[in-house]
């Protein structure tokens, strides 16, 4: 990213525009990636890798500064807030990788293969306002990193 954005910078300011902040979109990291497969031996990046690329990626971003010490970033985004389909790894019958997990999301919403004739967008059928089934440490350090409680607890109300 420090590349990136050192040549987005450069190019600003060649253009006499180096004050203007930047927006950096679609952060991510698939935590069902495996850069050499799955019998080979690189481990698949895992759900406290993506905790920690986002902590590093959040912090590094919120650090710099231009111009009398505005921030250079104004907006940044992760890529997704849940998963796509799908959740693990698709072989074939040879033991070939078919599909590979795209675990790109904070949380997994719970999302299934459509039936015969089924029609859902994006190859899943899922509630779109559904509860999410898993909460990754990425969700907690998103939490953290906005200033919002890690965890919220609800209690009723009792009167005697």
């Amino acid at each position: 990213m420090d590349r990136g954005l050192a040549r987005m910078l450069a190019a600003l300011e060649a253009a006499g525009d180096g004050c203007r902040q930047l927006w950096v979109s679609e952060v991510g990291y698939n935590v069902g990636f495996d850069v050499d497969g799955p019998r080979n031996p690189i481990p698949r990046q895992s759900e406290f890798g993506q905790a920690a690329f986002m902590e590093d990626v959040y912090t590094s971003l919120g650090a710099r500064r231009i111009c009398g010490g505005q921030p250079e970033i104004a907006h940044v985004f992760w890529f997704k807030y849940e998963d796509f389909p799908p959740a693990e790894d698709v072989f074939d019958s040879r033991g070939r990788l078919v599909a590979a997990a795209q675990r790109w999301g904070v949380v997994r919403v719970p999302f299934r293969a459509p039936e015969p004739g089924e029609n859902c967008p994006g190859g899943a059928c899922y509630e779109v306002n559904g509860i999410p089934e898993l909460y990754r440490a990425a969700y907690y350090t998103y939490r953290r990193l906005a200033g919002l409680p890690a965890a919220q607890v609800s209690m009723p109300l009792v009167f005697r």
